[in-house]
């Protein structure tokens, strides 16, 4: 009776064996939702300092106003097209389609080599 469901019992050791090997080495940890509910004060506050000063030099950037009465500047052409609307198509998309040539061909009658 046992050589009977030999390979049964073989298969499904091999997919628990795989699941648990799964489990233990390959499935990623719990994800937090929060960025701060696992981080210190300290850690916190380092990254408010980086977010504050980068957003201090984006605002000291100044954009020199000159560019735009150089000569090289002017000449620019503008070349957009303007994009046509789409053609909408019909109303009920799954509405058999109309028949319009009723005429069948016989496939016996089409020759390809000619």
């Amino acid at each position: 009776m046992f050589a009977k469901y030999k390979k049964v019992i073989i298969v499904t050791l091999i997919i628990v064996l795989g699941f648990i090997a799964y489990s233990i080495f390959l499935k990623p940890g719990p994800q937090s939702n929060s960025l701060l509910k696992n981080s210190n004060p300290k850690q916190v506050d380092v990254l408010g300092q980086d977010i504050i000063r980068s957003l201090n030099k984006i605002q000291s950037l100044r954009l020199d106003q000159s560019l735009f009465s150089d000569p090289i500047y002017l000449r620019l052409i503008d070349d957009t097209e303007e994009i046509p609307e789409p053609s909408v198509g019909r109303l009920n998309p799954f509405e058999p389609l109309p028949i319009e040539n009723t005429e069948v061909i016989n496939q016996s009658s089409i020759n390809p080599l000619q």
